[in-house]
């Protein structure tokens, strides 16, 4: 396969970029304007993935904590300060959501090794970034069994919580020990842990998908800094 054919989107070092300017910047406690536009970046980068119900979520998750407090009454300060503290952790949870969508292992250890990232940094996030969709793979289809055997699934969890919690936990926590055994079995027959730089067939390039995150980066590192009370 030529590097030609392989597709790509926005590179994974603008992503990287992306993930800790936001989340960083977004969780110092700055609130207005600043988590608002935050949220339309997200939105934004979701748009790019395809992933709309995901941006539609946050885009109503975050309208309605910014309509609610107009309309509760002026002895629920308590609720409205509950839901500002909860709104930059919710931005930054979709943001790392989007983080995991956009990026393979593969590429985040072509992007981490040219960034020049020591090893012992690279193979553990590869292996937690590909355990994700393992973990939600695993629970998919324990919770299919269930359902197959009449038991707990999805509305018997709140009515027999202990006996979903035992059906579900026992056979997961074997089911992710088996895949942890395959991924480090996979890791090793790949050489991650050689001293080498592994090749990599994703192109990593900038190109001009990557100039509008990056330059919504640098603004909102920016707004950050000297924005004043924005």
């Amino acid at each position: 396969m030529s590097r030609k054919t392989v597709k790509r989107g926005i590179d994974v070092r603008i992503n990287l970029l992306a993930l800790l300017v936001i989340n960083t910047l977004v969780l110092t406690g700055k609130g207005g304007i600043f988590q608002l536009l935050c949220a339309a970046v997200i939105c934004l980068l979701l748009g790019l993935q395809r992933r709309w119900f995901a941006a539609a979520i946050l885009a109503f998750c975050i309208s309605a904590m910014q309509v609610l407090p107009l309309f509760m009454p002026s002895g629920a300060k308590p609720g409205i300060a509950a839901l500002m503290y909860a709104r930059p952790y919710l931005i930054a949870g979709f943001m790392g959501y989007y983080f995991i969508c956009a990026t393979t292992p593969s590429q985040l250890i072509a992007g981490l090794h040219r960034l020049h990232v020591p090893g012992a940094v690279i193979i553990p996030l590869a292996v937690m970034l590909r355990f994700f969709p393992v973990l939600w793979e695993e629970q998919q289809a324990i919770r299919g069994a269930m359902r197959m055997r009449g038991l707990p699934g999805n509305g018997g969890v709140l009515l027999h919580p202990w006996r979903a919690l035992e059906c579900m936990l026992v056979p997961l926590i074997g089911a992710l020990l088996r895949s942890g055994e395959a991924l480090s079995a996979a890791a090793i027959s790949r050489g991650l842990g050689s001293p080498g730089v592994p090749s990599s067939i994703f192109p990593l390039r900038l190109g001009a998908m990557d100039v509008l995150p990056a330059i919504a980066c640098i603004g909102l590192a920016a707004l950050f800094f000297y924005g004043g009370g924005v």
